[in-house]
C-alpha cells in the first residue's frame, strides 16, 4: 500500500504523526509532499531544492502530486491540516476515486467553522483523524458524520522524560515553550507577567520562553516597554527543552487557539504542573484543580491571577504537582507506539479491505 502525504511541521512534529503509519506492515511506502525532506526508509519525498516563493511552491507541490498520482498509483491520500494540505489531498483523492485522510490537529478548526467549503471537504473526506473528543463534538456539530471521525493521539514517548530532580530548588518559576508567532498570544502572557509584579508585588517572578519566531523582537520590546525585561528570558530555540523543563516550576501557556501541545503533554510526563486557556482539547489531558489551573481564552487578569495562587498556595501547588505526577501512569498507553498502531490500523484495514 501507498499513501501520498502532504504536510508541512518540523520534522520532530510530523514523525510524532507518521510514525505509526510507518510502522503498519500494510504501508510498503509513504510519498511526502514538503518542503524540506524527511528521513526514513519508507519514505519516498517528491519535492526537493529551496523554493522562497509560497504561491510558487504550492503550484509545484500540487501538480507534482497529480502527476505523481498518474505514475505510482496510490492507495490513498492524507493531509496534515486542511489549509492547504488536505484541500490538495482532497482534490487529487477525489480526482483518483481514492480515500481521503485529514489530520486535524485541533488548531485548524477554528478555520473551518462558519467556511461552508472547508466543511464540504472534510464532509466528503473518508476519515478525519482528531486529537480529542472536543474537536470531535465541535464536528459533529458542524454536520460531520460521527463515524468518520477517529482520535488517534500524537506518539509520545514518555521512556525518554527523566522526571527526576536532585533538589528542590528551580531556575525558571514559568516556562513556555513554542513558537513565537502570533496565535501563542505571548503578549497575552508578557502582560499577566506585568500584572503579578505591579498588582501582586511579586519582583522575583521570572519566566522563560523557549522557542523563536518572527514575533521576538516585538515581544522583546513588549518585556520593555511594560518593565519585566529583567523577569523575562528569551533563550531562544532549544535543541534539549527536557532540560529546561527540569529548571522550571510550572509550565503556562496563553494560546489564542491549539489542538493538543506537545509541549504540554512533555510538560505534565515531566510531572510539572501547568496554567492553560481552555481552548479546544487541553482540558481532557491539563485537568482544572486536579494536575493544572485552566483559565479563559485571552484573560490576562485570569492568568495573573493563577500564576499569584499557585506561588502563594503552597498545599495547592503540592496538591497539583501530585495530580502531575500521576500523568505518566494514567496515560502512557494512550500515547504509545503499540496503541497509536492500532488505532490507526483500523483505518488502513478499512482501505485495504476495499482494494
Amino acid at each position: 500500500m501507498n499513501i501520498a502525504v502532504t504536510a508541512g511541521l518540523s520534522d520532530k512534529k510530523l514523525l510524532s504523526k507518521l510514525e505509526p503509519l510507518l510502522q503498519n506492515v500494510k504501508i510498503d511506502k509513504i510519498y511526502l509532499y514538503r518542503k524540506t525532506p524527511l528521513s526514513h526508509e519508507k519514505v519516498i519525498n517528491r519535492l526537493s531544492g529551496k523554493v522562497n516563493s509560497y504561491l510558487f511552491f504550492e503550484i509545484v507541490r500540487f501538480f507534482r502530486l497529480l502527476i505523481d498520482s498518474f505514475r505510482f498509483k496510490f492507495d490513498c491520500y492524507i493531509g496534515v491540516y486542511v489549509f492547504l494540505h488536505g484541500i490538495q489531498a482532497f482534490i487529487a483523492g477525489k480526482f483518483f476515486r481514492k480515500p481521503i485522510i485529514q489530520l486535524l490537529p485541533g488548531s485548524d478548526v477554528r478555520y473551518i467553522v462558519g467556511k461552508k467549503r472547508f466543511v464540504s471537504i472534510l464532509k466528503s473526506s473518508d476519515f478525519l483523524v482528531t486529537r480529542g473528543k472536543i474537536t470531535n463534538s465541535e464536528l459533529i456539530d458542524l454536520g460531520i458524520n460521527e463515524d468518520k471521525l477517529f482520535v488517534i493521539p500524537n506518539l509520545f514517548n514518555f521512556s525518554k522524560i527523566d522526571s527526576s530532580t536532585s533538589n528542590n530548588e528551580y531556575r525558571y518559576d514559568l516556562v513556555h515553550v513554542g513558537n513565537l508567532i502570533h496565535r501563542k498570544r505571548i503578549d497575552i502572557l508578557l502582560k499577566s507577567i506585568h500584572l503579578v509584579v505591579t498588582k501582586y508585588k511579586m519582583n522575583y517572578i521570572n519566566l522563560a520562553l523557549v522557542g523563536d519566531g518572527p514575533l521576538e523582537q516585538n515581544l522583546k520590546q513588549l518585556a520593555f516597554d511594560l518593565g519585566i525585561e529583567k523577569n523575562v528570558h528569551f533563550l531562544g530555540n532549544q535543541t534539549n527543552v527536557n532540560s529546561y523543563l527540569k529548571q522550571s516550576q510550572i509550565f503556562i501557556m496563553t494560546t489564542e487557539y491549539e489542538g493538543q501541545p506537545q509541549a504540554m503533554i512533555e510538560a505534565l510526563a515531566h510531572g510539572m504542573p501547568c496554567i492553560m486557556p481552555e481552548v479546544t482539547n487541553i482540558p481532557e489531558l491539563a485537568i482544572h484543580n486536579y494536575n493544572s489551573l485552566i483559565v479563559k481564552p485571552l484573560d490576562v487578569e485570569g492568568f495573573s491571577d493563577a500564576i499569584f495562587r499557585i506561588f502563594t498556595d503552597e498545599e495547592f501547588y503540592l496538591k497539583l504537582k501530585n495530580g502531575a505526577q500521576k500523568f505518566r501512569s494514567e496515560h502512557e498507553y494512550e500515547f504509545s507506539l503499540d496503541n497509536v498502531i492500532n488505532k490507526w490500523s483500523e483505518i488502513i484495514d478499512s482501505i485495504t479491505n476495499k482494494l
